[in-house]
């Protein structure tokens, strides 16, 4: 379903095989505990339930770059250098685009970034049943999404 949305919205080609469900919505279970302000708020292995997310990866090296250079010369125009956007960069050296490391004050300034998430919001309304919270990872391709899920698996044992 994203990708009907994604292809022309964005102009890029997005193919089925580049949207993958990950996490406890895939697994049935949390791998890790989830954490807020460093406090644990619910256990690892945690049974998937309504409360969980949907997480989708889009891997797509064509998004990625379309949305990396709207971030980059807008990060570019600023005064201050670097500028810290909630750890946008320690995701970005792992191949991965967290849209909700953007402020707010910057994603309508952001054309690309903000129509990924009116591309969410659709997803979210038209589902059928379920879940409310869908989110959207972007990585640069399906490898980095692989290096990513196996630290995980990694950090695991």
């Amino acid at each position: 379903f994203p990708v009907t949305i994604l292809s022309p919205e964005f102009r890029i080609d997005v193919d089925s095989g580049d949207v993958v469900v990950v996490g406890s919505s895939k697994l049935g279970f949390a791998l890790h505990n989830k954490r807020r302000n460093g406090e644990v708020v619910a256990p690892a292995f945690r049974k998937f339930n309504v409360e969980s997310d949907i997480d989708i990866s889009l891997c797509s090296t064509a998004l990625f770059t379309l949305l990396w250079r709207e971030i980059s010369a807008y990060l570019c125009r600023m005064r201050i250098m670097p500028h810290k956007l909630q750890n946008l960069g320690d995701y970005l050296s792992y191949g991965w685009l967290r849209l909700d490391r953007i402020p707010a004050y910057a994603v309508p300034q952001l054309i690309n970034c903000h129509n990924v998430t009116f591309v969410r919001g659709r997803v979210r309304r038209e589902r059928d049943l379920g879940h409310p919270k869908v989110e959207f990872g972007i990585f640069y391709d399906l490898d980095h999404l692989k290096y990513y899920q196996m630290r995980s698996i990694d950090m695991c044992r």
